[in-house]
């Protein structure tokens, strides 16, 4: 199964994101958001070329949206 890992931008984004979402929904709602989320992205070890390929982004990117809300954008590697 592939290894998921997160770079250092990648955290930071998801601490901010998890700090608005705090703010504007409260802690409960944000902890859900957030464990939602995290769980929707260790799918990718299971299919890790499920996104869409974003060749404009860069080399080997590919993009996945979540709930209409976040574009996660990952590489596949090995």
């Amino acid at each position: 199964m592939t290894t998921i890992r997160w770079e250092p931008d990648a955290r930071t984004d998801l601490r901010d994101y998890r700090h608005w979402l705090i703010r504007e929904a409260g802690d409960i709602v944000a902890r859900q958001w957030i464990a939602t989320l995290i769980d929707w992205i260790d799918e990718l070890r299971g299919f890790p070329s499920r996104g869409a390929p974003r060749d404009d982004l860069g080399r080997g990117v590919r993009t996945r949206p979540f709930r209409n809300a976040i574009l996660l954008a990952y590489t596949v590697q090995g």
